[in-house]
């Protein structure tokens, strides 16, 4: 007869259980799921900063800053629009870097399986037009996204971005910021020199 109230009493004692793990479950999830996305913006940075060091050591050595003119380098669209990445000059025939970092922020309309398959680096833009042909397109693109996002006047040649945690352009040049949340709107960007 003993039997019954043992296994009632221990049965109660599992519901207590599962009850606190997922509590502590609720808790440490989303904790690290905060701390995952920190990780990937910290990454970001940190990469644009080792991009930003090639871009500028390549410029000391060719005096110009690197351009698009190599079969191999990326060109895609993003909601219609032309999108260039580092180009692959950076890695070839001189090092700049070991190899082009991949933006951990894809575009957001793709897809998880499509995201994977989307590794790319950093978009990157330049006013080699500007400086180089005497356009002024480009140039002045940079320039603007710079005065945009950042609220600072100062000549800028080139910008390496990324859409963000939130993989939608700011095309409106708003800067993401930590500080407003991890899933906030805007991009991360590194302008130069």
């Amino acid at each position: 007869m003993t039997i019954g109230p043992t296994v009632s009493f221990t049965l109660i004692e599992l519901l207590i259980m599962v009850a606190v793990i997922g509590v502590l479950a609720a808790v440490a999830v989303p904790n690290f799921v905060n701390a995952h996305m920190r990780a990937l913006v910290t990454r970001a940075v940190v990469d644009m900063k080792s991009c930003a060091m090639a871009i500028e050591h390549y410029e000391i050595d060719h005096s110009k800053y690197p351009f698009y003119n190599n079969p191999l380098d990326e060109v895609s669209a993003i909601l219609g629009a032309v999108v260039t990445y580092l180009p692959v000059n950076l890695t070839t025939p001189v090092s700049y870097m070991a190899q082009l970092p991949h933006d951990p922020f894809p575009a957001g309309y793709l897809s998880g399986s499509q995201m994977a398959a989307a590794a790319k680096p950093y978009k990157y833009i330049h006013g080699y037009d500007q400086v180089y042909k005497n356009q002024q397109f480009i140039g002045a693109h940079v320039q603007i996204h710079f005065e945009n996002s950042l609220g600072a006047k100062r000549p800028v040649l080139w910008q390496v971005w990324s859409l963000g945690p939130d993989r939608i352009v700011a095309h409106d040049g708003i800067a993401y910021d930590l500080s407003n949340g991890l899933m906030s709107y805007g991009d991360i960007s590194r302008f130069g020199p």
